[in-house]
Order: structure tokens, then C-alpha cells, then sequence
């Protein structure tokens, strides 16, 4: 478990069955800079562990997202580094996630030189380094609150799922995106869903995950949405 505790990262563990947890691990330790702050942890195949988190540090003061990792039955965290930093606008609210391939993807919600916009960013970790960001998502109006998934459920060769919160035009909507044809590679060519604004309701935190072969579940913390030509969805 990462969590934070005055402005850095901490980690606990607990083996399976066990009824103690280890003593917490600063697994942050910028020294000096006590903003770091919501933290995720996802683990690969073979059992390695990998954080991330965002935070200010000696070199930044806009945030950053920032990143270490465990070697499976270690005791102890890589130094962290900051994924593919831009300086120029604050970079946050990661969301992580490990293919059937053990590649490890990030995407997080910031802006850049190229677009004031705050957009959906992503990076892919193989090979002990990150891969240069893309922007995900291209819209006009705040990206937010992107959440990243494996569906595990579906013989999908590592697809990853992906929703956010689109704050075009002062409403929201969910976007999905995906790739149902091509084993991933970088990046998801394909925006499978988009479900339409409701008025006078808001979307948040969005969540998916593939139950089945054909059933895609996603939760919000709006009380419903709506998807063209089809009932309406409530709260989950």
C-alpha cells in the first residue's frame, strides 16, 4: 500500500495471510519538498513493484509525476525520477497500469508549450526507461482525472483501457478509449465510447473495467449518465 503522510510517499506491506504490516518506507524522500501527494502502485508479472505520485522538487517547482520501483522480494526503492518532466505547466493526478506484456503505462492530466490545455498525457516504461509523452486526448476544454486499466477478463494480448473526464464546454462527459484490433504498441488509436453530457451534471473519477468478452462496466460519482438511443445508466 503508497500512501501519503506529510507531504511525501510512504509504503506498507503485509503478506498474504499475515497479520502485521512492515514498518512504513519513505519512498519518496524528496528532501525539502513536502508536496508530494496521491500516490498509485501497481506491480508486473514477476512480482516487481512500480509507484508513482506527483510532487515539486529541487528542480521543478510546477508538479511533476514522478516514479520508482521495487524489485520483486526486494526491501528496498529505486531512487525516484521524475517521467518525462515539463516544466513549463504542472503535471498531475497519475493513473498507472502493467500489460499482459509486463510494459508499464502512465497517464496523468497537464498542459505544455504546445498545448495551453490541460490534456490526458501518456508515457510507456520497457526496458528501464520511459518513452517520450503523447497527448492522449486532444480537447478544447480541461482533461481530467484519467484512470488506466488492463482488463484482465478479456484474451485481449494486453489492451489497456483508459477513461477521463472531458470538461468541454463546461459539462463533462466519459471517454473511453481502447484498441480492440492491434496488439498495443503505444498509445490508444481507437475511442470506443463516448457517453453524452447530461444537463446540469458533472462526471468524475471515472473507472472501467471489462466484466466479460462483451460487458464493459464503468462507474463515475455523477448520479447518472446518458449514452444516445439507449436507457439511462445510474450510479454504480
Amino acid at each position: 500500500v503508497a500512501y501519503m503522510k506529510s507531504g511525501q510517499i510512504y509504503y506498507v506491506s503485509k503478506a498474504i495471510g499475515g497479520v502485521s504490516w512492515s514498518a512504513p518506507l519513505d519512498i519518496s524522500n524528496v528532501a525539502g519538498y513536502n508536496t508530494q501527494q496521491y500516490p498509485i502502485i501497481v506491480a508486473d508479472s514477476s512480482g516487481n513493484l512500480h509507484a508513482a505520485w506527483f510532487g515539486t522538487d529541487a528542480a521543478y517547482t510546477n508538479f511533476q509525476v514522478k516514479y520508482a520501483k521495487r524489485a520483486a522480494g526486494g526491501s528496498t526503492w529505486t531512487g525516484w525520477t521524475n517521467i518525462q518532466a515539463i516544466p513549463q505547466a504542472p503535471q498531475e493526478w497519475p493513473s498507472l497500469a502493467v500489460d499482459a506484456l509486463d510494459n508499464v503505462y502512465a497517464v496523468w492530466e497537464g498542459s505544455d508549450t504546445v498545448s495551453p490545455t490541460r490534456n490526458i498525457k501518456l508515457s510507456k516504461y520497457s526496458g528501464g526507461s520511459w518513452s517520450s509523452w503523447i497527448n492522449l486526448s486532444s480537447g478544447t476544454g480541461h482533461q481530467a482525472y484519467a484512470n488506466l486499466r488492463w482488463a484482465p477478463y478479456r484474451n485481449n494480448d494486453g489492451y489497456l483501457n483508459v477513461v477521463w473526464t472531458d470538461n468541454t464546454g463546461g459539462s463533462s462527459l466519459v471517454r473511453f478509449y481502447g484498441d480492440p484490433a492491434t496488439p498495443m504498441s503505444h498509445g490508444f488509436p481507437t475511442q470506443l465510447e463516448t457517453f453524452d453530457r447530461a444537463d446540469n451534471c458533472t462526471v468524475g473519477n471515472g473507472w472501467s473495467e471489462l466484466e466479460s468478452l462483451a460487458t464493459l462496466c464503468i462507474a463515475t460519482n455523477k448520479l447518472s449518465y446518458t449514452k444516445a438511443g439507449e436507457p439511462n445508466y445510474g450510479f454504480i
